[in-house]
C-alpha cells in the first residue's frame, strides 16, 4: 500500500503544474501551441517484451519492454516536420519552434511510447512470419487462441480498443462454430495469406 501511495504522490507535481498552466492561460491566453506528432512505428524484430529480474508484490517477474525505433520512423517524422515548417508560414498560421533537447539516440527528449502496447504475437498465415494465424489461433497449438492488440501486424497511430473488441467478437463467433463437430462452416480469413519476409515477429 505504501508503494502505491508513493507512486501516486510522484505525479502530484505534474498535476499541479498542469492546473497552474491552465489557470494562467484562462486569464492570459498563450499564443504558443504545442504540436504533438503521433507516429505509426514500423515493426522491429529486435523489439522484445521479456521477464525482468525485478518482481511485483505477488512475487511474479515484472515485464521488461525493449522497444526499438527505426531509421524509417525518424525519416517519417522529419518529413512531417519539414512540411509543416514550410506550409504553416505559407498559410499564415505561424511557425514551428523546434525542441532542441535530444536523447543519446538522436530522438527528441519529449518522445515517449504510447499507453497501448501492441505486437509481439503478430497475426500471419505463415508461422515463420507470425505467432497466430488469421483465426487468432497460435500456430501449432490447436486449442490456444489470442484476441488482443498483441496480434496486430502493425500498431497504427490511433487507440486500438475498437479493433480489439472486433477481434474478440469475431473469435467468439468462430469458436461457437468450431465447437460444433457436425458443422464444417469456416469463417472468412481476416488477412491474405501472403508472407512478408521483412516483417518478422517483433
Amino acid at each position: 500500500m505504501w508503494r502505491d501511495i508513493i507512486n501516486a504522490t510522484k505525479g502530484l507535481s505534474a498535476v499541479a503544474a498542469t492546473v497552474a498552466r491552465q489557470a494562467r492561460e484562462a486569464v492570459r491566453p498563450d499564443p504558443v501551441l504545442v504540436l504533438r506528432a503521433t507516429l505509426e512505428p514500423t515493426p522491429q524484430p529486435d523489439s522484445r517484451i521479456m521477464l525482468d529480474e525485478a518482481r511485483d508484490r505477488l512475487g511474479m517477474p515484472r515485464a521488461k519492454v525493449d522497444w526499438r525505433m527505426s531509421a524509417d520512423d525518424r525519416r517519417g517524422l522529419d518529413r512531417l516536420l519539414n512540411l509543416m515548417r514550410t506550409e504553416l508560414p505559407r498559410m499564415g498560421l505561424g511557425k514551428i519552434s523546434d525542441e532542441t533537447t535530444t536523447r543519446e539516440d538522436g530522438w527528441h527528449a519529449s518522445m515517449s511510447g504510447g499507453k497501448h502496447h501492441m505486437g509481439t504475437t503478430r497475426m500471419h498465415a505463415d508461422p515463420r512470419c507470425g505467432v497466430v494465424d488469421p483465426d487468432c489461433r497460435v500456430h501449432g497449438i490447436s486449442n490456444l487462441f489470442i484476441a488482443g492488440s498483441s496480434v496486430f501486424p502493425t500498431t497504427g497511430y490511433a487507440n486500438p480498443t475498437l479493433t480489439i473488441v472486433a477481434l474478440a467478437l469475431r473469435l467468439a463467433d468462430y469458436l461457437k462454430v468450431a465447437v460444433q463437430p457436425a458443422s464444417k462452416h469456416k469463417l472468412p480469413r481476416l488477412i491474405h495469406p501472403k508472407c512478408a519476409q521483412s516483417a518478422l515477429p517483433g
